[in-house]
């Protein structure tokens, strides 16, 4: 692919990964994921013009170039800056106007065993489900960067904005437009804004490299995207500088964002949205160092506080409390792919499902211990793999249960490419929670024959037509193993659904 040096420089530009989740934290998600995006292209040089003079029987011969080594999908803003300094050290300068459009979406439909539509399985308490064949919803994220201004000296102004609309299970087949109605923007159809920020790239006191920003934004998202897991996330409403340059590729990134409280009934209006009470507030630094080498790869830390800066009035009175949450990462790059294995551990208002926030208004005894690692690879140009076990420990406190909730979760998604655009997809997925009563078990299986945009286990766009087994326990059944709850008041510890889906992210 060419980048024309004006125009072009935005070509390039971020893309998306895609997630929805069943919390806050994700995308979906995410996403999205977090979302989920895949590795930047990048700009191929023209080749050098021949020389006239040379003989033609000895003219060098080029050889083709070597395929890139698969990467997880990365935070679109990550991909955006990677371009960013890649272009300016190549002394291509970008154009004010240029703007680019990236995004992520996901859509598809199912039919249940029992009759109607899909419905998608999830072990009570389980902090993700797996995702193949196994998404009752629609969703998407559409992401507009532009260079809104240009120094002399390199100095490059990023604006930002992403869009992105959801569609539940419930309102699927219906016609979403933006005609308001029943107070509602659209039917069936939720729009929002969840990225807009400046990013300020080659500044040259910061160091080189570093960059500057102010805004809402998914920040740093690490996640596991066979289960829409974001596992540390500090996305919001912030500001910070990053990939500040230490001591050769060890970097330092250090973020402030801020806290809202719970959203409270409207005393007035109960239909009326719950919003924060004004009173209840924390600020929520993020400090990470990077890139220090280790035994076979690189180690990542980062530490999460949170500062309760709540006030008390007459009228709403707040119980609120700080926290702080700590985050090992060991990177390391196999087989194709790359291995990631976690440490984390929070108290206070630091706990939750992100790693770094949950509520203001936890227990100052609240907290969590998480294991977790996952290994994506690929093998041979047809075969790769994701493999996944992660260990959840929430304390009593966290879930006003009689005893501490322990989840786990193990299985893999696995892709065999038998044609240039058609590969079969499968995962098997195990989930098990225990807290109080029996423990709650739910296996899932997924097939899915697809066609497939390369056989790298990233490639995106796919669509898959699939078929989805889950099996479970009493326990599980009797708390809800599924979105519709057909299968609560049976009998029946196993159900099936069928359907096809397209995820694409550009």
């Amino acid at each position: 692919m060419r980048l024309n040096p004006r125009s072009g420089y935005l070509a390039l530009a971020v893309t998306i990964a895609g997630t929805s989740a069943a919390n806050a934290q994700n995308l979906p998600a995410a996403t999205a994921a977090t979302p989920a995006t895949p590795a930047p292209l990048v700009a191929q040089a023209d080749p050098p013009p021949a020389d006239p003079q040379a003989d033609p029987q000895q003219a060098p011969k080029v050889e083709p170039p070597a395929a890139a080594t698969p990467e997880a999908p990365r935070p679109p803003e990550e991909l955006l800056r990677k371009m960013i300094d890649e272009q300016l050290a190549k002394g291509i300068k970008p154009k004010v106007g240029d703007v680019s459009m990236h995004g992520y979406f996901r859509a598809g439909y199912g039919v249940s065993q029992e009759g109607g539509r899909q419905v998608c399985f999830q072990a009570p308490g389980a902090i993700a489900k797996w995702r193949l064949g196994n998404e009752c919803d629609e969703y998407g994220e559409f992401i507009f960067s532009a260079p809104a201004y240009i120094g002399e000296n390199g100095f490059v102004a990023t604006a930002n904005v992403m869009f992105d609309f959801f569609v539940p299970t419930t309102s699927q087949g219906y016609t979403d437009t933006f005609t308001p109605g029943n107070n509602e923007l659209g039917r069936g159809i939720g729009w929002g804004t969840s990225q807009l920020y400046f990013d300020f790239a080659g500044v040259p006191f910061l160091g080189e490299g570093a960059h500057a920003w102010i805004g809402r934004r998914y920040y740093k998202r690490d996640n596991i995207d066979t289960i829409d897991y974001f596992y540390w996330n500090s996305s919001g409403l912030g500001g910070g500088i990053e990939d500040i340059p230490l001591s050769g590729p060890v970097k330092l990134s250090v973020a402030m964002f801020e806290a809202d409280g719970p959203g409270k009934a409207n005393a007035t209006d109960p239909t009326l949205p719950s919003l924060p009470l004004r009173s209840e507030m924390g600020l929520r630094p993020d400090i990470r160092v990077y890139g220090i080498p280790v035994p076979g790869g690189e180690l990542v830390l980062g530490v999460n506080p949170v500062i309760d800066v709540s006030g008390d009035t007459a009228n709403a009175p707040t119980n609120t409390t700080s926290g702080i949450s700590a985050t090992a990462m060991h990177v390391a790059k196999a087989m194709g792919g790359t291995n990631k294995l976690v440490a984390q551990y929070g108290v206070g208002s630091a706990v939750g499902n992100n790693g770094v926030f949950g509520s203001l208004e936890n227990s100052s005894k609240a907290n969590f211990v998480r294991l977790l690692d996952h290994f994506d690879f690929q093998v041979t140009p047809k075969f790769s793999a994701n493999l996944v076990a992660v260990f959840n420990r929430y304390s009593k406190e966290t879930t006003g249960q009689t005893d501490a909730r322990i989840g786990i979760t193990a299985g893999a998604r696995v892709s065999y490419a038998f044609r240039e655009n058609a590969a079969l997809i499968a995962d098997a997925g195990f989930d098990t929670v225990s807290d109080v009563g029996d423990r709650r078990n739910l296996f899932k299986v997924t097939v899915a024959p697809s066609l497939v945009a390369n056989k790298g286990f990233w490639g995106r766009p796919q669509l898959r037509v699939f078929a989805t087994v889950a099996t479970w326990n009493a326990a599980a059944r009797a708390a809800g193993v599924d979105s519709g709850g057909i299968y609560t008041n049976t009998d029946k510890t196993v159900g099936a659904t069928f359907g096809m889906q397209g995820e694409a992210w550009w």
